[in-house]
């Protein structure tokens, strides 16, 4: 392995790290009800790292507070109208449509 791939690395193992701190301080924020806190948190590991969990937590948050942590969501797109179920992971969550 070059020089090069290693400092790649290096690199990206710290992307990691940082973007996993701002999520565990994200979770905590969101735990506590703070999710103004809580989306300024994923967002700041959004920059670090951009990865699924961090998008999913992060719009967690921005659901309207009668939805969140709601079993099902109305989405509106155009024309087309659905039901999505949401599963939730604490507090991440995945989108099934339905």
């Amino acid at each position: 392995m070059s020089e090069e791939e290693r400092q790649r690395e290096a690199v990206q193992a710290q992307a990691k790290n940082n973007a996993l701190g701002w999520r565990e301080k994200g979770n905590a924020a969101f735990k506590s009800g703070d999710f103004a806190a809580a989306e300024r948190l994923y967002s700041s590991g959004l920059r670090h790292l951009p990865s699924a969990v961090l998008f999913a937590n992060r719009a967690q948050v921005r659901l309207p507070a009668a939805h969140r942590g709601s079993s099902s969501v109305h989405l509106r797109v155009g024309r087309m109208s659905r039901r999505a179920g949401v599963h939730r992971r604490s507090p991440a969550c995945v989108v099934a449509s339905g």
